[in-house]
């Protein structure tokens, strides 16, 4: 399913729709790359909450922070990580979505199912 919402009465917004309006210039590769990191982040993260991390899950969570530090130096843009599960594990901050009920400035990547 895809995620963000403008308002209640709009159709949800697709992962790719949203990056493609927060960052114009997001090559493909990226945006792939930074969806399939909040797949694996989530899955992480929820692992975490049922049973302890391996070496291995604890490496693969440095990777993803250095690739979201990376990708978010190449656009300027300011991202966040959540490691709660219940919770939204990749936010971007954007001014369209400041002081709305769209996570107070945040547009959020989570899996879509």
């Amino acid at each position: 399913m895809p995620i963000l919402m403008d308002s209640p009465n709009k159709k949800r917004k697709t992962n790719q729709q949203i990056l493609k309006e927060i960052i114009p210039n997001i090559t493909d590769y990226d945006m792939e790359l930074l969806i399939l990191t909040a797949k694996d982040l989530h899955r992480l993260n929820t692992k975490y909450c049922n049973e302890e991390l391996t070496q291995k899950d604890k490496s693969d969570i440095k990777v993803i922070e250095e690739l979201i530090k990376d990708i978010s130096k190449s656009y300027n843009i300011s991202i966040t990580i959540n490691y709660d599960p219940r919770g939204l594990p990749i936010g971007i901050l954007n001014d369209k979505y400041r002081n709305t009920l769209d996570y107070d400035g945040y547009a959020i990547l989570i899996k879509e199912r």
